[in-house]
């Protein structure tokens, strides 16, 4: 029975939706008294009991979504309220976040129905990722070319098409990794790469990295490391090598359905024999720069915008689609990304390796 029955109501109307409480029971809990019908009821409803919050994971990094789900018992909550360092941040019954900054975070819960509420607080700590750590963010196709044989080249982080070596009898496999291109041929999809192109054109920005290792500084046309393109006058994207430079051309409203107004080079960077980092970003706002083993090489405004890129071009590698311009050399990874990573993730992506998990 209630141990204190001294609160007076006001008013308490015939529908009964809203109940008056009346004191606690020897445990805490209250009671409501409702009239529904005539009827008068006295009724025990407990208030939630939070007791714990499960989040996952604990040792999170930075930008990494964490999950939390509270352990409940008691009465039925009726409302949630979160709070990640002391600010609102939900009011569901569970709770995603993500940190920008690495230290110790608490979030906490506290639950409530019209018996009372309850709360409790779980601790994440949140670190920066290994510098190790390749980029993923945005990250569209990663070709690591670890097949070591056959006759195709799979994405293994995005959206990318596999590869078909034209003429596997031209290539080899080097025993640390990679592809070895040492005779004139191409992989390539066979259909669009439109998966590609379609988020690098909303992005108005790409990203396109390759580990290599040249073999010479005689070859031209630019020959072609990385293309989306259908031949050597229609392309999206190339990343290619003329005698000892690394070229990039990309298609935009202003500079061409060639890229040639302006394409970007990075002068006197091909060390024949030396596996080399090449990055070329462009951002939306023209900026493209053209990067190194992780240091600026080259660096000019390509205005425009992504719009007149044809999704409908195919994604290669060592060749242009119409297999006039081939490249010879390694290539151990390729990345394309839909925007332009910093300046601090390229030093990222050159110093993870071109090999690393």
């Amino acid at each position: 029975m209630p141990s204190d029955l001294s609160s007076s109501p006001a008013a308490l109307g015939d529908s009964g939706v809203n109940p008056v409480s009346f004191g606690v029971d020897n445990a805490g809990e209250p009671y409501l008294l409702t009239l529904s019908g005539g009827i008068l009821r006295l009724a025990l409803v407990p208030a939630p009991a939070v007791d714990a919050i499960g989040c996952a994971p604990l040792d999170a990094t930075t930008g990494q979504t964490v999950s939390c789900d509270p352990l409940l018992s008691g009465g039925a909550p009726a409302s949630y309220e979160w709070t990640v360092d002391g600010l609102v941040a939900g009011s569901a019954a569970s709770l995603a976040t993500a940190f920008a900054t690495a230290s110790a975070h608490s979030i906490a819960l506290t639950a409530c129905n019209s018996g009372g509420c309850d709360s409790a607080a779980a601790a994440v700590t949140v670190t920066e990722p290994p510098a190790s750590a390749r980029v993923t963010d945005d990250l569209l196709a990663l070709y690591e070319l670890g097949e070591g044989g056959g006759s195709t080249v799979s994405d293994s982080g995005g959206v990318g098409p596999v590869l078909t070596i034209a003429a596997p009898g031209a290539v080899s496999w080097p025993a640390g990794g990679g592809l070895s291109f040492d005779a004139s041929t191409i992989a390539a999809s066979s259909g669009a790469a439109s998966a590609i192109s379609g988020p690098v054109v909303a992005a108005n920005a790409i990203t396109v990295e390759a580990w290599v290792r040249p073999v010479n500084t005689t070859l031209s046309g630019p020959a072609r490391v990385v293309t989306i393109s259908q031949n050597p006058s229609f392309r999206n994207v190339t990343l290619g090598q003329q005698g000892d430079d690394w070229v990039v051309r990309l298609r935009t409203t202003t500079a061409g359905s060639n890229g040639l107004s302006p394409a970007v080079t990075a002068n006197a960077t091909v060390v024949p024999g030396a596996l080399t980092h090449v990055l070329h970003t462009r951002d939306a706002g023209g900026s493209a720069r053209l990067y190194v083993n992780g240091v600026q090489r080259g660096a000019r405004t390509v205005g425009g915008n992504l719009s007149n890129w044809d999704l409908g071009q195919r994604l290669a590698l060592g060749n242009e689609l119409s297999n006039t311009c081939p490249w010879l050399g390694e290539i151990h990874l390729v990345a394309l990304y839909a925007r332009a990573l910093t300046p601090e993730e390229v030093t990222r992506n050159f110093e993870a390796g071109a090999h690393a998990p």
